[in-house]
């Protein structure tokens, strides 16, 4: 088993709650476990800082060498790489369609839960 981060140890608990619950079948409980892991995976490296750098082009600063940008780069993968890719930009695509200043990584990762809870919502609707 793979050890769950904390906020994706609260998804997972629910998820048994309400299989138990229901009196689902073991093979049904571990089937929605995996599918609930992958769900909740942390962002692979690459895809994660090619949306960062496309996302931060919209901020671009002239001023700023490619060693600081490299630095930059790592410090937003740091603080959003545990998160599923479809949260982090889901919680950027938000923050682009709402401000127009340029955001610390810190904004975006309180973008993230309520990110995630809206793309939830918007895919179960279609």
């Amino acid at each position: 088993m793979d050890p769950a981060l904390p906020w994706q140890g609260a998804a997972l608990i629910r998820l048994a709650n309400i299989c138990e619950r229901q009196s689902a079948p073991p093979s049904c409980i571990a089937g929605a476990r995996r599918a609930m892991r992958e769900l909740l995976r942390p962002a692979p490296e690459e895809p994660l800082a090619t949306r960062i750098v496309a996302f931060m082009a919209h901020f671009h600063d002239p001023r700023m060498g490619e060693a600081v940008r490299s630095v930059v780069l790592l410090d937003w993968c740091r603080m959003l790489g545990e998160f599923p890719l479809w949260a982090v930009e889901s919680a950027l695509d938000q923050w682009l369609s709402r401000e127009q200043r340029k955001p610390t990584p810190k904004a975006i990762l309180d973008l993230v839960p309520y990110a995630a809870r809206s793309a939830s919502v918007r895919r179960q609707a279609a």
